[in-house]
């Protein structure tokens, strides 16, 4: 029997688990707070630039995640960029990578929106309480809107998960924070990503180099879980200062456009003891990357080992 399921996050996880059950035969509605679809797989487009802030790439290690990907070979392609190693080295070296590493196209949620194409999808909508009732839950929203669901299922990082079901055994999920400056280049470095050691910053992207991008360079400039962690709670003038002059000092030009955004729940630092956690008796579900690692993939992965448990679940099967 078809049933009303709300799914909590537009993300790779959200949007996996909304696909395929949606393709099942069930009414399906995805809530999303943001604006866009795609969750940590985020772009940030402002006049000739596009900031991918979020997750950097992904890769495609299972052989469920590469079927995935290569069945929306519009909407991915492969990052190639010259990789270097800056900071605390006596001299700058190139790096390799010895797997592909994907980005979406033309920005990075773009996989989740071709999965979410068929899906009825709430943008801008939080979800601020879950009530039980007699057929299921009553799903409220930040403007007292309610949704009658027969089925749960939350794709958010596991914090938020448990402010909306505080019986969900997610309290041992650590996550790391990170902040992320956006800016635009005087002039473009001879590099397109850097790996930092040792400084405030650890991660260094030009805009330009990525697949489907505008030719117009910008920087992405991701700082240490530690140090964002350590710093979460200072004013973001203050952070920005301090960074781009930390670019400055690796010898990147910041020209006139900045912005910073924090990430709360950038980085899976421990993960839950179990891939997904699924209560049937309550009617509610949580997957995310939070399940198993850090990684887009990880993320897709919980989804997709929720998804058959799920339905046989519905099934009566044991």
């Amino acid at each position: 029997m078809a049933k009303r399921i709300g799914v909590i996050g537009a993300g790779i996880a959200g949007a996996w688990i909304g696909n395929q059950l949606r393709d099942a035969g069930h009414d399906v509605v995805v809530f999303e707070k943001s604006r866009g679809m795609g969750g940590r797989m985020a772009t940030r487009r402002n006049g000739d630039f596009a900031f991918d802030h979020g997750a950097q790439f992904f890769t495609a290690r299972t052989k469920e995640f590469r079927t995935l990907i290569e069945s929306y070979p519009e909407v991915v392609a492969q990052w190639q960029p010259r990789l270097v190693t800056l900071g605390d080295v006596e001299k700058t070296f190139k790096r390799e990578w010895f797997e592909p590493h994907f980005i979406g196209v033309p920005g990075m949620g773009s996989l989740c929106r071709e999965l979410l194409m068929d899906v009825p999808v709430e943008l801008q909508t939080e979800i601020t309480d879950l009530q039980q009732s007699s057929n299921g839950w009553c799903v409220y929203d930040h403007n007292g809107r309610k949704f009658d669901c027969h089925w749960i299922i939350s794709t958010a990082p596991a914090e938020q998960t448990r402010k909306l079901l505080p019986f969900a055994p997610l309290e041992t999920v650590t996550y790391a924070p990170c902040f992320t400056l956006m800016a635009g280049l005087e002039t473009r470095p001879t590099f397109d990503a850097a790996v930092v050691r040792g400084r405030a910053l650890e991660w260094l992207a030009v805009t330009a180099s990525r697949p489907g991008r505008p030719a117009r360079p910008g920087i992405i400039a991701h700082a240490s879980g530690d140090w964002s962690r350590e710093h979460y709670d200072v004013d973001q003038a203050k952070i920005s200062q301090w960074l781009i002059e930390e670019l400055r000092e690796l010898g990147v030009a910041v020209g006139s456009h900045v912005s910073l955004h924090r990430w709360r729940y950038a980085r899976v630092m421990k993960p839950h003891r179990e891939p997904y956690w699924l209560d049937g008796s309550n009617r509610v579900a949580a997957c995310g990357d939070w399940g198993i690692g850090a990684r887009i993939e990880d993320a897709f992965g919980s989804a997709n080992l929720l998804l058959p448990r799920l339905i046989d679940l519905w099934e009566g099967k044991p």
